[in-house]
């Protein structure tokens, strides 16, 4: 069975696309795909979804997303990050100017609603064409403000020429505007550094897999039972499920009362939909079932998909 969830552990300096492509080549798997594009200085958690996993992708709750940073102070750069071409610097008076106080209250500032620019070199579109891609033609075009959200910011270290971070912020958070904007806050510039993805959704880094893991060693799947509720059911019944003339609406409740009664027990009779994995007796065998509900909590129908 060919289709899996692995939690890479990307590496710095290369893209999340060519991480993808090299897995695909080491599992010999044609189709896959990942949540959460990580920029080629980033490393860390990157979920990768293989053949008829892909289908997990939408359903997956990954809004939270935690990031650790290392943000070096006294110059900019065109990318806002140390890939890019300096263009500004400040002297050193103005750097020594500054104090651990005024340094935490700037940051600690940030925590909450966070509306901004994103970066001209970034994969945001304007009129069909990335921004990246009209800022490296230099031309000109409007950056439109976004918002995102900053739950918590840890400091891990900080001095008049650096500062090290823990973030916890919702998904599509620009973690390079967030520096920029802690050196417009102070009055000085600042560029991301270093940056690592500790969590994406549910997945951690210390699930996380390398590269070298995937193509040597065994066990580095990621388990989807941990994902979503699991129910086990007989080779019959999933036959019977499996031989329902449109998989997009199942009567589940038609099918086999045991197991309408398994999914109504595993909600709390407030949800529009659930999820949960369907596995056959054997394991060899699973599909992704999503129950929805009307608003007075009634059963209505199943969407299944065979994983």
């Amino acid at each position: 069975m060919k289709s899996k969830i692995l939690v890479l552990n990307k590496s710095k300096g290369t893209s999340s696309n060519n991480q993808l492509q090299k897995i695909k080549k080491i599992l010999n798997v044609k189709k896959a795909g990942f949540s959460g594009t990580l920029d080629p200085l980033a490393k860390g958690v990157l979920p990768i979804f293989t053949e008829n996993m892909t289908k997990v992708i939408k359903h997956l709750d990954d809004n939270l997303k935690v990031y650790k940073l290392k943000a070096l102070l006294g110059f900019k750069t065109d990318t806002l990050d140390i890939c890019g071409n300096v263009i500004s610097y400040d002297s050193r008076d103005k750097l020594n100017c500054l104090n651990d106080n005024k340094i935490r209250e700037a940051i600690k500032s940030f925590e909450g609603e966070f509306e901004y620019y994103p970066p001209k070199f970034s994969a945001k579109k304007f009129k069909g064409e990335r921004y990246y891609s009209l800022a490296r033609k230099k031309e000109s075009f409007n950056i439109k403000k976004i918002k995102s959200n900053i739950s918590s910011i840890i400091l891990n270290n900080i001095s008049n020429s650096s500062f090290e971070l823990i973030v916890e912020c919702t998904r599509g958070t620009y973690i390079r505007s967030l520096v920029e904007s802690i050196g417009n806050k102070l009055g000085v510039c600042a560029t991301l550094s270093e940056l690592e993805r500790i969590k994406s959704g549910p997945f951690q880094i210390d699930e996380s897999v390398s590269l070298y893991d995937v193509k040597f060693k065994n066990n580095f799947y990621y388990d989807i039972c941990k994902l979503f509720n699991t129910i086990t059911i007989n080779n019959k019944l999933l036959n019977d499920i499996l031989g329902s003339n449109n998989y997009k609406k199942v009567n589940i409740r038609l099918i086999s009362d045991s197991l309408y009664n398994k999914i109504i027990s595993l909600t709390s009779g407030d949800e529009k939909k659930i999820l949960n994995i369907i596995l056959s007796e054997s394991g060899d065998e699973r599909l992704l079932m999503t129950s929805f509900f009307s608003t007075n909590g009634k059963y209505d129908y199943s969407h299944v998909e065979i994983l």
